[in-house]
């Protein structure tokens, strides 16, 4: 979902991430053997931290998706209880849940072809005359100019040229006049018919479940100006565009570092064959369905997350007689993937805790990834009720994992890994927050505070592995005996 969001947003590392999904994965599964002997107490609980957020990110696209697709709450809850109950059970066996991902990308490539059909074109064919178009408008058939539609929430558009905005039912708008400076806003109470003109520059506020009309020939707000913009990367990219480019190729390695390490389950035929073709179907995909959705724009929900928009997508891509089975078969996939990966998540949760599992706790050990797993689930759902952008939990749970975990283990031993962890953990824990905040001191990294955070940490475990004291030889004094030899 990541993937095809990127696309039809028209970012410039979208297909520098079509490429990671499916390097980063094969370059995880190369590196699982590295990283020296079993992991300290702190850089476990890094690596749960980690695993537990990528889970919490993916339990919040499937109650997304349900919530877009007009599935209760409780109705989801239930889905997703059923499917925790299989992961657990049969979470152990790999041929289960890697059949559940062959089914998930298949399912989605169908769909894929079914809209590519629906269109009578190719994604390639779609992509080129999107590019050629001069202004991605509003077209004269679009739903936002004929009969008009509601958004389900307060939404500031942000407009590039002269617009007429007609209200079809009451309401307030707030209108922010983008060359008066520090003038407060006016608001305008408009009824049913009333116009409001808006100039170059002006951001309007419209309120909840008030319909409203847009102008057809005009530019869809929010929107990239042109398809040339849309598609075409800048010729001569800047260093923002350079440092977020590495930033994500840092972030999405080091995570798949995390997220995978350990993971041996495959044969050499799966590892070599079976699962390159697979991740390449998926970003292939996913990059499809991009494409046709931005195809789309203008019938969209205005305002709406990237997730929404994919979703209405492929509620306007058929009829009503086949629209049900293309969202069932897209529901398929997406509930596929999502088992596939949490079953794999919860393995690596016992691969993290095999070190606690001694003792007279070995069955509460043995216990605890479960009741993690299911206490991750739980907040995934609780946080899917409120304004969070899954893909934000996920960018931060892989640079977490990259920052404290991945550059550590590949750098140190198992002493210094501990040190380079919390070093990592620290320094991208700060940034995020000075991120948050929008402090300008970080203002250049942009989102990937593992930019900074895991070169600390390698740095930090590479010094502690230098400075590691050996043990001393202990000489034994003539006539001494040794303890438990039985003799001199």
């Amino acid at each position: 979902m990541g993937l095809a969001a990127s696309v039809f947003a028209g970012e410039v590392t979208a297909p520098l991430m079509a490429l990671l999904v499916v390097l980063a994965p094969l370059l995880a599964l190369l590196a699982a053997g590295r990283g020296g002997d079993t992991p300290g107490r702190l850089a476990t609980v890094v690596g749960l931290l980690s695993v537990g957020m990528v889970l919490t990110a993916n339990v919040m696209v499937v109650i997304g998706v349900a919530r877009f697709l007009d599935v209760s709450l409780h109705q989801s809850v239930v889905m997703l209880g059923m499917s925790a109950c299989f992961i657990l059970i049969w979470r152990h066996s790999a041929v289960a849940w890697s059949l559940a991902f062959v089914i998930g990308v298949v399912s989605l490539a169908v769909m894929v072809v079914v809209m590519g059909l629906v269109f009578s074109a190719a994604p390639w064919t779609v992509w080129t005359q999107l590019a050629s178009r001069p202004a991605l408008a509003f077209s004269p058939l679009a739903a936002w100019v004929t009969e008009g539609r509601t958004l389900p929430r307060p939404t500031t558009l942000m407009f590039d040229e002269t617009h007429r905005v007609t209200a079809l039912s009451g309401g307030v708008f707030r209108v922010d006049e983008g060359d008066v400076g520090d003038s407060p806003a006016r608001e305008r109470r408009l009824n049913p018919g009333d116009s409001l003109a808006l100039r170059a520059g002006d951001r309007l506020t419209i309120p909840p479940d008030v319909r409203v009309r847009f102008e057809a020939g005009k530019r869809i707000p929010g929107a990239p100006r042109s398809g040339v913009v849309w598609a075409e990367p800048p010729r001569h990219p800047s260093w923002p565009t350079f440092i977020d480019a590495l930033g994500l190729v840092l972030t999405l390695t080091g995570g798949a570092v995390t997220l995978l390490g350990g993971h041996r389950h495959a044969t050499r035929l799966i590892a070599a064959v079976a699962v390159p073709l697979l991740l390449i179907a998926c970003a292939l995909s996913a990059s499809a369905w991009g494409v046709y959705a931005m195809w789309l724009a203008a019938d969209l929900g205005l305002g709406a997350s990237s997730l929404g928009s994919l979703v209405q997508a492929l509620q306007l891509s058929l009829d009503d007689n086949a629209r049900a089975q293309l969202l069932l078969l897209g529901a398929l996939g997406l509930t596929m993937l999502f088992i596939a990966a949490a079953a794999g998540l919860a393995n690596r949760m016992v691969i993290l805790t095999e070190s606690w599992r001694s003792g007279e706790a070995r069955l509460a050990a043995r216990l605890l990834p479960d009741v993690l797993w299911l206490g991750i689930v739980a907040t995934g759902v609780m946080l899917s009720q409120y304004d969070l952008e899954p893909g934000t939990i996920l960018r931060l749970g892989c640079g977490l994992g990259a920052s404290a975990w991945a550059a550590p283990r590949l750098a140190g031993a198992r002493g210094a890994a501990s040190m380079g962890a919390l070093a990592g953990a620290l320094v991208f824990s700060a940034l995020s927050i000075a991120h948050a905040l929008a402090l300008p001191a970080v203002t250049l990294l942009g989102p990937y505070p593992a930019l900074v955070a895991a070169p600390a940490a390698a740095a930090v475990a590479a010094v502690g592995r230098r400075r590691r004291p050996s043990l001393p030889l202990r000489i034994r004094e003539p006539g001494a005996s040794v303890a438990g030899s039985g003799g001199p």
